[in-house]
């Protein structure tokens, strides 16, 4: 555990520093490195973008034919609904790519060939090796339940989320008719249905610790909560500052969810 730890921690410190290093060469701000769509490290003005704004570009990107580079004016509804940036993206690996949001100059020939190779060789065997490109996105210390099929943590004070709906890796699902595509939708609907419903004065006292939002939580709201379906089932439980939903088999029973998703949160509520 201390030395996946260890690796997670000198991988992310390696992605971050080449990410702080490539932006303000490249005269911008505003920089992240994604692996498979999501964002794995960012500069700190990108995470002080809207949600919004940061999930639209994340998901335009997701969208758009693989290539090696793109330079793509962008509006950001927010931030600049008028004046267009560059968008600049440059492929370090399959499902790998930097970031960038620039104004005119400099040119993405000079960023490719000049500063992602000076700024990103030094990361790149992490990138090929490292913990973030495993399917799963993240280390444990302690196994899983085998019947999860996917889980959402996230820590509303921080405004970030960690997803995997392959939990436990790249290893073929265990007997379940659920493809992945299936298990995102499922986790997404979950998470708006309870976020929305049950834990809104919840995710309010995450986000402002001192206010009279905590002692409505402890008061009113509810805490954790279930549902069946043919297919699935899922359990959300709020603790802290954070908030989990886990998708899990039908083989799992029950009476058996509260339990196993209380030690699943205890497993994972290092990650944010």
């Amino acid at each position: 555990f201390v030395a996946h730890n260890a690796q997670l921690r000198c991988e992310i410190a390696l992605h971050r520093n080449a990410c702080g290093a490539l932006c303000p060469a490249a005269g911008s701000v505003l920089g992240c490195l994604l692996v498979r769509d999501r964002i794995a490290v960012a500069t700190e003005r990108w995470w002080q973008l809207l949600a919004g704004e940061a999930v639209l570009l994340a998901r335009f990107i997701s969208t758009l034919t693989a290539c090696t580079s793109r330079d793509i004016p962008v509006y950001l509804p927010r931030t600049s609904p008028n004046v267009p940036y560059r968008l600049l993206t440059f492929l370090l690996l399959p499902g790998v790519e930097v970031c960038l949001l620039c104004g005119s100059q400099p040119s993405l020939l000079h960023i490719e060939n000049e500063l992602v190779e000076r700024f990103w060789r030094p990361a790149f065997d992490a990138l090929q090796l490292g913990p973030a490109l495993s399917h799963r996105g993240f280390v444990l210390h302690t196994p899983l339940h085998p019947g999860v099929l996917g889980l959402l943590l996230v820590n509303p004070s921080v405004q970030q989320s960690v997803c995997s709906v392959q939990p436990h890796g790249p290893e073929p699902a265990r007997k379940s008719k659920l493809s992945l595509e299936s298990r995102r939708a499922a986790l997404r609907s979950f998470y708006l249905f309870v976020s929305e419903t049950y834990f809104t004065s919840n995710l309010d006292a995450a986000k402002e610790p001192d206010s009279n939002a905590a002692h409505v939580r402890a008061s009113t709201e509810v805490t954790e909560c279930y549902t069946c379906t043919k297919h699935y089932r899922c359990y959300a439980l709020t603790k802290g500052v954070h908030l989990l939903c886990v998708l899990f088999s039908t083989e799992v029973p029950t009476f058996s969810l509260r339990s196993a998703s209380h030690a699943i949160l205890k497993s994972v509520a290092h990650l944010l």
